[in-house]
């Protein structure tokens, strides 16, 4: 009896010695190697354009998002990577470095300290909302040049060994090529490439230049959604740009009310 239990014991320990080597199972069936999960970089893109005065949750939701990423539970461990950027920057007085959050350069107390004052809205928020505060007051709206960013803009962010989300928060609208308007309209929109053009079923926004050093995801947040039948065209003509940047790509809403818990999920 001891001699059949004996290799029993052996097959099973041979088991759970394999289990956690790390080995799983991918949904398509292979077997892949299990990968310590990265830190994250987080890149929020903010379109300060006229839209701002239809949108009043912009604060509130990138709040949410820095909360996401910097939680109160063990934040010593935490490396993630915040920063809100403008492109180009439409003059703005107020300084965007205290919009960036980089765990890596806190240690100790100081980095459990941040997290918790982050969570209760006491730093990061107040400069947040002075920024949108004074774009709305000087409405100063050449400051969103999508196109530019993910063409001129992009390696300037990415982190090789980082999990990179650029979140563009904008109502959706990008240049295109085949409808950039008169030329009084290029004049005026010199420094914003984005043209309400996308409604057109055969338009294809022009695809950008650049390389990129590192992979990266898009979430496309605050769509307009006043029309199905627009946004629809608006999200497939995104994601396919997105697509032709080899990027992995979301799409949310302003309209939608589950945004919030969605973009958690997506960052968790």
């Amino acid at each position: 009896m001891k001699g059949v239990i004996f290799p029993i014991m052996m097959l099973f320990l041979i088991g759970m010695m394999s289990c956690e080597g790390g080995t799983d199972i991918g949904s398509n069936g292979a077997d892949s190697v299990s990968v310590k999960a990265k830190p994250i970089n987080v890149v929020v893109y903010l379109d300060m354009s006229n839209r701002l005065l239809r949108q009043t949750d912009d604060c509130e939701i990138i709040w949410t998002i820095a909360k996401t990423i910097f939680p109160t539970k063990s934040p010593h461990k935490n490396k993630n990577k915040l920063q809100c950027v403008v492109y180009p920057n439409p003059n703005l007085s107020n300084d965007l470095s205290d919009l960036k959050i980089d765990l890596r350069s806190m240690v100790g107390m100081q980095k459990v300290g941040y997290v918790w004052k982050l969570d209760s809205g006491t730093v990061f928020l107040p400069k947040l909302r002075e920024v949108y505060s004074q774009a709305l007051q000087n409405k100063n709206w050449f400051g969103s040049d999508e196109w530019g960013f993910f063409d001129n803009e992009v390696n300037n962010y990415l982190e090789p060994d980082y999990r990179n989300v650029f979140i563009v928060i904008t109502d959706g609208y990008i240049y295109d090529v085949n409808n950039k308007g008169s030329e009084e309209k290029e004049r005026q929109h010199k420094y914003r490439r984005m043209y309400k053009c996308l409604d057109d079923p055969e338009g294809q926004i022009e695809p950008v230049s650049a390389k990129f050093n590192a992979p990266f995801e898009v979430i496309s947040l605050q769509l307009e959604k006043s029309n199905y039948d627009r946004y629809k065209n608006l999200v497939s003509k995104r994601e396919g740009w997105f697509d032709s940047m080899g990027a992995k790509t979301y799409s949310i809403s302003k309209d939608d009310q589950s945004k919030l818990q969605r973009i958690e999920k997506i960052l968790k």
